[in-house]
């Protein structure tokens, strides 16, 4: 499995027979090359969680100029990408069998849309979208960081159950903005979830915070995908 970092939320995962693009909103130059020099028998999928602007952009149809490509988005995006063919929308635990082998599932967010769960080539690979205890425990109420507390860990639990309890990649968000316990929905996530490879996400240009996280997550995860910058790559 070769991971590839585009920007923000947005990751290229590639494996033995297909590459992955999820929640593309820029670094279309980044894409492109990847497209044209992956092995042309590798099924491409494009996905999309939610309709924010950092984690989808109308451009990624685009992209089916430089390679054939399927698109698998949230059912929350159907409204901002008109009538298109062949694009499957997903709602909270719906699933899709993708072409060449493998599934797709949505799960449900605490914030918009939808996370991911995908099967392929022998592997359990998560996208979280905006899923994360969005506690902001240094600015709401108490009671309101408790109930978000509470629906993380919920939708947590569903993924536990339908992933077997272990995930082999886990894109998921480490966001500086929530204050001192930015990382605690990723280390639930972490204790909830045997995680092979855990990548952070959500962070935007603070890669220094973001891998801040990683001695916490080697405590669970076998491998923490560190980030320096826009183009990131290793293989797991």
């Amino acid at each position: 499995m070769k991971i590839t970092y585009i920007y923000h939320s947005g990751f290229i995962v590639e494996t033995e027979t297909a590459v992955f693009i999820f929640d593309y909103y820029k670094e279309a130059a980044l894409v492109e090359d990847y497209l044209r020099s992956a092995d042309a028998g590798k099924d491409v999928f494009f996905f999309a969680s939610h309709s924010h602007f950092d984690h989808f952009n109308p451009e990624i149809f685009e992209f089916s100029k430089v390679r054939p490509a399927a698109f698998i988005l949230s059912s929350e995006i159907r409204s901002s990408c008109g009538n298109r063919e062949g694009v499957v929308f997903l709602d909270k635990l719906e699933s899709y069998d993708l072409p060449g082998g493998g599934r797709a599932e949505a799960f449900g967010s605490t914030d918009a849309g939808a996370s991911f769960l995908v099967w392929r080539d022998g592997l359990k690979i998560f996208h979280a979208g905006d899923l994360n205890n969005w506690h902001w425990n240094e600015q709401a109420p108490p009671k309101e960081a408790a109930a978000m507390g509470r629906l993380f860990l919920s939708e947590a639990a569903l993924i536990k159950e339908a992933s077997g309890g272990s995930v082999d990649l886990a894109m998921f968000p480490v966001d500086s903005r929530l204050g001192r316990d930015y990382a605690l929905g990723a280390e639930q996530f972490l204790q909830e979830v045997k995680t092979r490879v855990f990548a952070p996400m959500h962070s935007w240009d603070d890669y220094k915070a973001a891998n801040a996280f990683k001695a916490e997550a080697e405590k669970y995860a076998e491998v923490f995908f560190e980030i320096r910058g826009v183009g990131e790559s290793g293989r797991f």
